[in-house]
């Protein structure tokens, strides 16, 4: 019997925990920053009872020691004094977190919660409710490279392919250019150095060097 009655305290105690009249809805609840990065956490708010809520402070809590966070400026800025039953808020910020710099925290997630207090009156403050929001904290130097930087990579290796390129066609020029002499250079030679006979005109007329059809007066 008292099982069963811890039981069901414990569930009518839950289900008031879960009930919450005043609704948050973050537009992005896990954001990413690098130090220095200001992050603006925006939102709606509603109030889902039928009773007229004041909303009369806030707070924020985020782990880690290396954030700076802004909860009270937004709040005067943006959260109106009260919500009828029924009524919301447009799209507000709500809070804004920096990261300092230098970020003396390991980079990694880092969770957090916002709440609102109020109540019936203006100088009530009991907890209304609370959003439960990420920030990731990433090294700006392991990070990857803006698309600008990818495509200067890219042109510079482009302008070194078209130089090499160029340099192996000139090259390759230069070395053709000069094999019709060195040939022209060894026909010659060996021309000149055939002595008149048979043998002569026989090794004249395979290279058909140099007179052509016509045999020299010495060979007839």
């Amino acid at each position: 019997m008292k099982i069963q009655i811890a039981s069901i305290a414990m569930l009518l105690l839950a289900g008031s925990v879960a009930r919450a009249d005043i609704i948050i809805t973050l537009d992005a609840a896990a954001q990413t920053g690098s130090p220095g990065d200001t992050l603006i956490f925006s939102g709606t708010l509603f109030n889902s009872s039928s009773d007229t809520i004041f909303l009369n402070g806030a707070d924020l809590n985020l782990a880690g020691n290396s954030f700076t966070p802004d909860f009270s400026d937004p709040f005067i800025a943006n959260v109106p004094v009260s919500l009828d039953p029924g009524q919301g808020t447009s799209d507000i910020e709500l809070f804004e977190v920096v990261l300092n710099d230098p970020f003396t925290d390991p980079f990694t997630s880092y969770d957090g919660d916002y709440a609102l207090s109020g109540g019936a009156d203006p100088s009530a403050q009991g907890l209304l409710t609370s959003a439960d929001f990420t920030i990731t904290a990433e090294n700006r130097s392991s990070a990857v490279p803006e698309p600008s930087s990818l495509v200067l990579l890219a042109t510079a290796l482009a302008g070194f392919v078209v130089l090499r390129s160029a340099l192996a066609k000139r090259h390759s020029n230069s070395t053709s250019g000069s094999r019709p002499n060195q040939h022209f250079g060894k026909r010659e030679s060996r021309a000149s150095a055939c002595a008149p006979g048979a043998s002569s005109a026989s090794y004249l007329t395979e290279q058909r060097l140099p007179w052509g059809p016509q045999q020299p007066s010495w060979l007839a």
